[in-house]
């Protein structure tokens, strides 16, 4: 092991820079792939879900990528603390399949699913390795999230409500299927375009950039998700104690007069279903003391099956067998150690732990190099973290792609920040971990 002290030189272990000039094709395959998980034009365009375009993309991305590595030698891939555990989450949740109560369902999901979520975050960190592609990737994602918003305006104008007959549906795509996904993703967008907005300087974009956020920002309420809800607040909350900390007061007076606009304009019975969140009678749906239930249900199938769980997403067969219904945990968290047992419930809360610790390190040594572009970037991404956080305790997002996109561009990040240092003569300093060689 090699401790995380300064050397004369950049230690071996550490990230070596990828050239801007290169990974070109694996980029602009990550390009396409991001568009269809986002968009879902296989939805859309009759006959184009029989070529799988997500999968060609994926593997188009990923061909690539070897291709280049194999050709041009190199690190395989980027290894920062948050990917080790990853790779020891992997392990684990591989070991609950085999004692499943559904191991044909657990090897399809593990498979089909989460191992594509790891390579497309893995794909990400290597690949998105420059200011420029990750504003070039964080551009498209507010593009395609202002497209997402404008499908909700359109179901709820004319009031096509599908969830209970009072809510709107999601968009048809993979990762926002019901409305609740759809406010997360847009949540997420909008952290992102946070920090896309400090990253340029451009005044014509940066108010392209606003008037995407609040679209987005209206769309999360017109869901009527009360974790969206609670998700927007707290990543508004994130931002403006940062700007606070900037002393940045025009930033702060610009959002807080857009959030004073946005109060006067909520739909009607808006204000109820978010009080529903404290008080469970005024939901029709009854969604919320559902989600309570499930919440306890879920702490004893993690106390009757601790070491493997009952199977990579085969717990909702134990609710079954409860007479609970087919519902799971609305926790990610408790998801993940009521499938595969207490082991890979820590480990998954040590990824999120290691992010936190990764991306504060970056933003760091963005800060002492004044590399502004950089840490704004980084911003974006700290405070899609934080919003990501809260919503592991409502939604059972655990193996889809919205922590793996995180993780991405967490490392693209940590890949930047050693460029900086090398770029700038410094000496290169580990991140607050140890360094395997």
């Amino acid at each position: 092991m090699i401790a995380a002290t300064s050397q004369a030189s950049t230690p071996k272990t550490a990230i070596r820079p990828q050239l801007s000039s290169r990974m070109t094709g694996p980029f602009w395959a990550l390009m396409v792939f991001t568009f269809v998980l986002f968009i879902g034009p296989q939805f859309f365009v009759p006959g184009l879900q029989a070529f799988r375009p997500a999968l060609l993309s994926a593997a188009a991305a990923l061909g690539l990528y070897l291709f280049d590595r194999f050709a041009h030698g190199g690190t395989l891939a980027v290894m920062v603390p948050p990917v080790r555990t990853v790779l020891v989450l992997v392990v684990l949740l591989g070991l609950s399949i085999p004692t499943s109560l559904w191991p044909g369902g657990s090897f399809t999901l593990f498979t089909d699913e989460f191992l594509k979520c790891v390579v497309i975050g893995l794909l990400l960190g290597n690949v998105v390795s420059s200011p420029q592609r990750m504003k070039l990737m964080l551009g498209s994602l507010v593009c395609w999230g202002v497209v997402m918003s404008v499908f909700a305006f359109r179901s709820y104008s004319p009031g096509e409500f599908a969830t209970g007959g009072v809510r709107i549906g999601g968009y048809d795509s993979a990762l926002a299927g019901n409305p609740n996904d759809l406010a997360l993703t847009l949540n997420l967008i909008i952290a992102w375009a946070a920090g896309l907005y400090f990253a340029t300087r451009r005044r014509h974009f940066r108010i392209l950039v606003v008037a995407a956020i609040v679209v987005m920002a209206a769309a999360v309420i017109i869901t009527f998700s009360r974790a969206g809800f609670l998700m927007l607040v707290t990543i508004v909350a994130a931002f403006l104690w940062q700007r606070a900390r900037r002393r940045d007061a025009v930033t702060i007076i610009g959002t807080l007069a857009l959030a004073t606009a946005v109060f006067f304009f909520l739909p009607g019975g808006y204000g109820d279903r978010i009080y529903s969140i404290f008080d469970f009678k005024p939901d029709p749906t009854g969604s919320a003391q559902a989600r309570w239930d499930t919440t306890w249900t879920g702490i004893e199938l993690i106390k009757e099956r601790p070491l493997f769980g009952y199977g990579l997403g085969a717990h909702g067969l134990e609710f079954v067998a409860r007479g609970v219904g087919w519902t799971g945990i609305h926790n990610a968290v408790l998801s993940i150690g009521a499938d595969a047992g207490v082991l890979a419930m820590v480990a998954y809360i040590a990824v999120i732990y290691q992010l936190f610790r990764q991306l504060g390190w970056v933003r760091r040594r963005f800060r002492e190099r004044k590399a502004q572009t950089h840490d704004a970037l980084a911003m974006g991404v700290q405070l899609s973290m934080i919003g990501f956080l809260l919503c592991t305790f409502f939604y059972p997002v655990q193996y889809h792609f919205f922590l793996f996109y995180i993780i991405g561009f967490t490392m693209a990040l940590q890949v930047m920040a050693v460029n900086e240092s090398r770029d700038a003569g410094r000496v290169s300093v580990p991140p607050p971990a140890r360094l395997r060689r």
